[in-house]
């Protein structure tokens, strides 16, 4: 199919009044472009209204700058006058962001696909780390006498008592020698490792604990939990082994609101760039399912093992997820073998405006024969959507990771909890 392309052509009217006595020059009528709208479809593919088929298309809308600019001029004639409607003739077209986080949300939505096909129950990580885990099933004693003897000093302010000494000493903290935690944010890590120091009865002592426990919390029992109801899920799995097809997405979010110069008119105006939109991934796959699938009990592959157990992986992970694509990668060897058809669907959608500050002033010659020209009110708009269905022919593979900084609450308080285990 041929790509549409529409342009619209507007005006701006000029209009000058002298002050030197001389006659007003009329309004003037100057073409300039006004509105482009550009479709590029990718070729029609005659299916059989059932399977989907490869595909992409990409729209494009762009209103050129529209406004006014007033001028005022101290030179032979001195005057003043306006310029009204569209400038795009003489403008630079706004432009929409580029499409940066495709790799990140499409790895994001493979990862959410294949906890659906394979789950992420990990044994080989539970196992390895089993005696940490009991050290920190039998520190759960600790764990629950300092909450309630933190309550209980809370509450005893809070009704303005005197505040009993708390002495985290005598068995109230999280922070015992046997007692562990673990790491991986992202995907459901399992790693659990016991604190290098013992309590730390300073005046930090309280923060730190909470600290300890928070870690202990977030990478220690919810992980276990998550191993015993996987298990449970897993079980149940094989009774029914009713899974033929699976499906996962992800969509992040576009916000723009920067400022930067941009030509209008000739001129270097600042602007203010803003805009929102997003940009999604979606995959799914049909496979056939095997009565038993050992790759749904434990990672068979020995350097995504190896990479759980390092130390502090789980903070390499919040910025390149090396975790989730060694896991991806493994999973997309054992199941191509399983894989009957599938597809990949991304969408990138923008909306935005680009608006002229308004109090860019552009000055033309030398004092005191210059010529000054206001923007008042000079924006434009770009409406910029692509999508491209790519159609499966085995089970997908992860794309290299991206570095992404976008860091959730847990991970703050995850990295702040490891800051504060550095302070003495």
């Amino acid at each position: 199919m041929k790509a549409i392309s529409q342009i619209v052509n507007g005006f701006y009217t000029s209009y000058w009044r002298a002050y030197s006595g001389s006659p007003v020059n009329g309004p003037s009528n100057t073409t300039s472009l006004a509105i482009r709208y550009d479709v590029v479809p990718g070729p029609i593919v005659h299916g059989n209204m059932h399977d989907p088929n490869s595909w992409y298309y990409t729209v494009t809308y762009v209103r050129a700058f529209k406004g006014e600019i007033a001028s005022r001029s101290y030179s032979y004639p001195q005057g003043e006058g306006w310029q009204r409607g569209y400038f795009g003739g003489g403008s630079s077209s706004p432009v929409a962001p580029s499409w940066e986080s495709r790799s990140f949300v499409y790895n994001l939505a493979l990862s959410r696909l294949n906890d659906q096909a394979r789950g992420n129950l990990d044994l080989s990580i539970a196992l390895a780390e089993a005696g940490t885990t009991v050290r920190m099933i039998k520190a759960l004693k600790n764990v629950t006498s300092f909450a309630s003897a933190f309550r209980g000093a809370f509450n005893s302010t809070k009704r303005g008592k005197p505040r009993r000494a708390f002495d985290p000493g005598k068995g109230q903290g999280w922070n015992d020698p046997n007692s562990g935690w673990s790491g991986s944010l992202g995907k459901k890590s399992r790693k659990r490792r016991p604190p290098e120091k013992g309590f730390n009865a300073s005046r930090f002592g309280s923060t730190k604990d909470l600290a300890n426990g928070w870690l202990q919390w977030q990478y220690g029992w919810k992980p276990l939990m998550s191993d015993v109801f996987n298990i449970a899920d897993e079980a149940i799995r094989i009774t029914l082994n009713n899974i033929q097809s699976v499906s996962g997405s992800a969509t992040k979010p576009i916000v723009v609101n920067t400022k930067t110069t941009t030509n209008v008119m000739s001129f270097a105006a600042p602007i203010l760039r803003s805009g929102t939109g997003k940009e999604s991934c979606r995959i799914k796959v049909a496979f056939s399912v095997p009565s038993f699938d050992l790759a749904r009990w434990t990672s068979l592959n020995p350097v995504s093992i190896g990479w759980e157990l390092i130390p502090y992986s789980f903070v390499i992970d919040w910025f390149v997820d090396v975790g989730s694509y060694l896991r991806n990668l493994e999973t997309a060897l054992l199941y191509n073998t399983a894989f009957l058809s599938g597809y990949v669907s991304e969408l990138y959608v923008y909306e935005g405006t680009e608006s002229v500050d308004y109090n860019a002033l552009k000055v033309v010659g030398v004092a005191p024969n210059q010529t000054y020209y206001y923007y008042r009110g000079v924006q434009a708009k770009i409406r910029k959507v692509q999508f491209y269905r790519t159609k499966l022919t085995s089970w997908p593979l992860p794309r290299k990771p991206t570095f992404n900084v976008g860091l959730g609450s847990q991970r703050l308080f995850s990295a702040a909890a490891l800051l504060r285990q550095l302070l003495k």
